[in-house]
């Protein structure tokens, strides 16, 4: 019987524990392969990042010139926070006037949850599903940032994984195209 517990993922969570605790030459659902895999085989992008004191404006400004959702802080070359769109839409974009002159560090997220470009993809995922984050910066062992996974590296990572699977999927029956107008 499994554990009792209050979340009721947790028994998922615990096979995927077991999972990784499985001798390598074990054979692994090619699900289990995907999530094992390091993080850096996503191929993440290289950083984008900008000192605490970048205006918020030229920090907005960089995101849409990379088209990037994410920006990396960086203090004496570490990591010190992600200035992030939905810190832009949560924390500056609510005021009449948007602080543009004001620097990103008063709407950064400090001291972000980061992996290593050696941590297992299941390891990303978890951060991101359970702190409700789109991006998860990457850094090296002296804590300086090195990449960054969003989402959408790991979705197109997974389609790449399973092809056939995932764009070969059948149309929903009784679920037509809607337009933009509703029809």
């Amino acid at each position: 019987m499994g554990r009792i517990t209050d979340d009721p993922g947790a028994d998922d969570l615990a096979h995927l524990d077991e999972s990784f605790e499985r001798d390598s030459t074990e054979p692994r659902t090619p699900f289990e392969k995907f999530i094992s895999q390091p993080v850096h085989d996503l191929s993440p992008p290289k950083v984008v990042s900008v000192g605490p004191g970048t205006p918020l404006s030229q920090a907005i400004e960089l995101m849409q010139k990379n088209h990037i959702g994410a920006l990396v802080i960086v203090e004496g070359g570490k990591l010190a926070g992600i200035f992030t769109e939905r810190d832009f839409l949560m924390r500056a974009a609510g005021h009449k006037a948007p602080p543009v002159d004001r620097p990103v560090s008063d709407f950064m997220t400090r001291s972000p949850e980061c992996l290593t470009d050696q941590d297992p993809i299941a390891y990303a995922l978890n951060k991101m599903c359970v702190g409700g984050y789109r991006h998860v910066p990457i850094v090296d062992k002296d804590g300086r940032p090195i990449g960054i996974v969003s989402m959408r590296e790991i979705v197109e990572h997974l389609t790449d994984v399973f092809p056939r699977a995932i764009l070969n999927l059948p149309p929903v029956p009784g679920k037509a195209f809607q337009g933009i107008d509703g029809g």
